[in-house]
């Protein structure tokens, strides 16, 4: 800003163009606002700021405090953030560091392709590889990827999914600390634009799905009505339901004693 002086500055030069234009040429004009223009950079830069003359106080410094920040990367504030309905469509780039240290943690994975990296909050990412026969859900963390909280082998149902069809390969709850949440897996076929779960409430959840795989979870809800593939008006095409028992594949039973 400028001071008292540059303003005092300013009007003098001021007259002395609107002088100079009346005696000069147009090109006696023009040099007459250059230096008009030269003199206010001088001004600005050997003034005080005008509020620290005015008030007759020193001028006031930033201050050192903290300032809240939120992430610069959508991708990873929606990772970090609550849990989420609709998961956040994250690029490959953001999902290459989960998935190398999945990858890194179980040696079966190997080479086997990625087919989804589910982003939707609570600081839980689950990358799903999947090849022809077999199948590993990773669940990992944004705070330390290279300790996935569990790498599940997964099998792949028999036969191929077309067309508008869906079909189930893991329903399960887990446990992590004192949080609970049930995941669901499964294969889409390339038609749906969707694939949605929803609940007796009337509440839903939106699966991420890419490389006809599909992938879900969340945290306790009412009673799960299935997952549906949709098309683009969210007009059901096909739909699973809640395996019995809630899991999927069953647990194998305990032997006895």
């Amino acid at each position: 800003m400028l001071n008292l002086s540059a303003t005092v500055l300013v009007s003098r030069a001021m007259v002395l163009a609107r002088r100079a234009q009346r005696r000069t040429s147009s090109l006696g004009a023009a040099a007459a606002c250059a230096t008009l223009a030269a003199g206010l950079v001088l001004a600005a830069c050997d003034s005080k700021p005008l509020g620290s003359e005015l008030r007759g106080g020193p001028t006031i410094e930033p201050t050192d405090a903290p300032i809240a920040t939120v992430p610069a990367d959508p991708a990873l504030a929606a990772a970090i953030g609550p849990w989420r309905r609709v998961p956040f469509k994250a690029d490959e780039a953001f999902g290459a560091p989960y998935v190398a240290a999945c990858a890194a943690a179980e040696p079966k994975i190997g080479s086997m392709p990625v087919a989804v990296v589910d982003v939707r909050g609570n600081g839980w990412i689950a990358v799903l590889f999947a090849g022809a026969k077999a199948a590993y859900l990773c669940r990992t963390t944004v705070d330390d990827p290279s300790h996935p909280l569990e790498i599940r082998p997964i099998v792949v149902p028999a036969g191929t999914i077309t067309g508008t069809e869906i079909d189930l390969a893991l329903w399960a709850s887990v446990q992590v600390a004192t949080e609970r949440a049930t995941y669901a897996v499964g294969r889409v076929g390339p038609d749906p634009a969707d694939v949605i779960g929803g609940f007796v409430d009337q509440s839903f959840v939106f699966a991420t799905h890419a490389n006809g795989w599909w992938v879900a979870w969340w945290p306790p809800q009412p009673d799960s009505d299935g997952f549906a593939a949709v098309d683009r008006g969210h007009v059901v095409l096909n739909n699973v339901l809640v395996p019995a028992g809630g899991e999927f594949p069953a647990p194998s039973p305990s032997s006895a004693p």
